[in-house]
């Protein structure tokens, strides 16, 4: 049965103060109690002690975003090995959803392939769900009607656009990870 829940995720989750935006996280747990949120997170960016006691808070899920984000185009000159050496970081944290977001979503043929093989997921635009290899498990916010997205650095300019607008003390939430397709 389809569920009908809102899925955020921002994007760009880093350890400064303008990028973590937590203090506007913490207000909306607060103010909607079912809240949850994907963060793809800059793990380069990070404090590693940090983002583990961060992981306590139940409602934050971590997805990997790129790994320095210095350009938008980082994973398109990943070979192979990086790829596996990146993941493998990832995935030794042991907090992290197997969930990859490429920067600014410039992903390349390998990446789709070396992610699928490990048995992650991929978050895509609507045009690019024709370059996921079949079988592998997707999101996109542009196919979910109940997906939203934004950016942990544009979290006032997102509520002056009335981009959270509509929800509701009882508002329900799902994590990205909760709510993926696989490529037909």
């Amino acid at each position: 049965m389809r569920k009908y829940n809102t899925i955020l995720d921002l994007d760009d989750f880093a350890q400064d103060a303008e990028s973590n935006a937590m203090n506007w996280l913490v207000a909306f747990k607060c103010k909607y109690p079912l809240f949850k949120v994907t963060l793809f997170t800059i793990l380069k960016r990070w404090d590693r002690s940090m983002l583990k006691r961060l992981h306590e808070f139940e409602f934050l899920e971590f997805a990997a975003h790129g790994y320095t984000h210095v350009s938008n185009t980082e994973v398109l000159d990943w070979d192979r090995k990086m790829w596996f050496d990146i993941l493998a970081d990832y995935e030794s944290m042991g907090i992290f959803a197997k969930v990859f977001k490429a920067p600014n979503w410039e992903m390349s043929q390998l990446g789709y392939h070396v992610l699928h093989e490990l048995g992650w997921a991929v978050a895509v635009r609507k045009e690019q769900i024709k370059d996921v290899p079949k079988g592998m498990k997707f999101y996109c916010f542009e196919t979910n009607m109940f997906g939203v997205h934004g950016h942990t650095w544009l979290m006032k300019a997102h509520l002056e656009e009335g981009k959270f607008d509509g929800w509701y003390k009882g508002t329900q939430f799902d994590f990205v990870s909760e709510s993926l397709e696989v490529k037909i």
